[in-house]
């Protein structure tokens, strides 16, 4: 109810559109080549839906689908196509969590951090080429989802 109608409009299109845009433009030139890696950052509200986030949470859901979807059509070509959808990150990203809320979590370890999500992209794009890693959920391990 409280929901900006611009901000809908500005997180659907960045975590959707931008992101199918920008695979559309380097599809060609992976198709060319034979071989590419492309991972989608994601989140883990897309693998279950977060009621305090009802545009976001959707919004990942839809990079799922579209993750599969572009898999299965660029598989032919050589090209490997995951998403990494990491829980909470110690990052800017966090910046309108309220302070106390942002304590509590670090103080539990419910946080990841950006490293942590580094290292499994590396392991998501350094397996052998005919092995791809899809779907990749990583989450502190104290982190209730």
């Amino acid at each position: 109810m409280e929901a900006n109608l611009d901000a809908i409009d500005r997180m659907l299109n960045l975590n959707v559109n931008v992101v199918i845009k920008n695979v559309r433009t380097v599809m060609p030139h992976m198709i060319e080549r034979g071989r590419g890696d492309i991972i989608v950052t994601s989140s883990v509200a897309g693998q279950a839906a977060a009621p305090w986030e009802p545009v976001y949470s959707p919004s990942k859901w839809a990079m799922h689908c579209f993750v599969q979807a572009m898999r299965r059509q660029l598989l032919k070509n050589g090209i490997r196509v995951g998403s990494v959808s990491p829980g909470p990150v110690s990052s800017a990203l966090l910046k309108d969590w309220p302070e106390e809320n942002l304590r509590k979590a670090k103080e539990a370890g419910a946080l990841i951090e950006p490293r942590d999500v580094a290292e499994a992209v590396l392991f998501m794009l350094t397996g052998p080429r005919n092995v791809t890693i899809r779907d990749v959920v990583i989450l502190p391990s104290s982190f209730d989802i």
